[in-house]
């Protein structure tokens, strides 16, 4: 987590006031996953 704290520079952000305080988040997960197929062409969809 330190690493993205740093990437994202959210410390930076909580010294100007900022806490997140009263944003909603919403994650959406399909579970759609598209690989490259790991004999034969290389191509197609897999959802391994």
């Amino acid at each position: 987590m330190d690493r993205v704290r740093s990437l994202i520079n959210c410390d930076q952000l909580h010294r100007l006031g900022y806490t997140g305080r009263g944003v909603g988040i919403a994650i959406l997960d399909t579970g759609a996953c598209v690989r490259q197929m790991q004999r034969g062409s290389g191509k197609g969809m897999s959802n391994k």
